[in-house]
């Protein structure tokens, strides 16, 4: 797993658009007009996406399984308050630990 750490427009939707062309990953976004830009995006730097899921069609299983090798989740900070955010009601996720779950997963910070 990698995560794409770096600041405000400073690549990180480009960086996943890369990696979403280069391994055949759906694109996880946080709204359809985002998956317009994404998927417009990607044409723009001549490569070819899946064109992206929502944050809701992704957490409501809303897309077919079959084909899929992975996702790419952009701002996935928002995904994971979207998911808590009934139970958190308003309060901030101040820190987030990832657990190796499978030997063979490395997890990768680029910044």
């Amino acid at each position: 797993m990698k995560i794409i750490y770096k600041s405000k427009a400073q690549g990180k939707t480009t960086d996943l658009i890369k990696l979403a062309a280069t391994d055949n990953l759906y694109m996880v976004v946080k709204s359809k007009i985002e998956a317009e830009r994404v998927a417009n995006l990607a044409k723009s730097m001549n490569l070819s996406i899946n064109f992206p899921l929502t944050f809701e069609d992704f957490i409501m299983g809303s897309f077919k399984t079959k084909g899929i090798k992975g996702f790419a989740i952009d701002n996935g900070e928002m995904l994971i308050t979207l998911l808590v955010k009934s139970m958190a009601r308003g309060v901030q996720i101040q820190a987030i630990s990832i657990e190796k779950l499978e030997p063979n997963i490395n997890l990768e910070i680029v910044t």
